[in-house]
This record gives structure tokens, C-alpha cells and sequence, in this order.
């Protein structure tokens, strides 16, 4: 995949984050994850966006072992 893109398909953004496409439509839905609609196939979510929501699940599914 070329992160060096803006912008990339949900496909591509599911597989980043792990997460399944339908839950990057949930996101979209209460303004999680900022998306653009392409007029011949559908979601395109800005790279930035989704390395930020990666960071943010990476500080939340962190564990503290003390």
C-alpha cells in the first residue's frame, strides 16, 4: 500500500487500523474517523486521519504491567 497517498479506500484503512470496514462506517457515522465520498466507488478516508486513529487505539489497548 502507498501511505504516500491523501487519500485511500476503506479496504485499505480497515487493514491499517485492524478493524473491520463496517466499524470504519460506524466511525464515519459519529465523526470518529473524517471520510470523503469518491462519486464512482464510494469512501476514501485521508491518510492522516487514519494514522492519528491508530495512535490513539495504540495508546488505548496498552497495557499497564506495574
Amino acid at each position: 500500500m502507498n501511505l504516500k497517498k491523501e487519500f485511500i479506500t476503506i479496504k485499505e484503512a480497515a487493514e491499517i487500523l485492524s478493524v473491520s470496514r463496517d466499524t470504519l462506517r460506524r466511525w464515519d457515522k459519529v465523526c470518529k474517523l473524517k471520510t470523503k465520498r469518491h462519486p464512482m466507488n464510494n469512501f476514501r478516508i485521508n491518510v492522516k486521519h487514519v494514522k492519528r486513529q491508530n495512535e490513539t487505539k495504540a495508546k488505548f489497548t496498552m497495557c499497564d504491567t506495574n
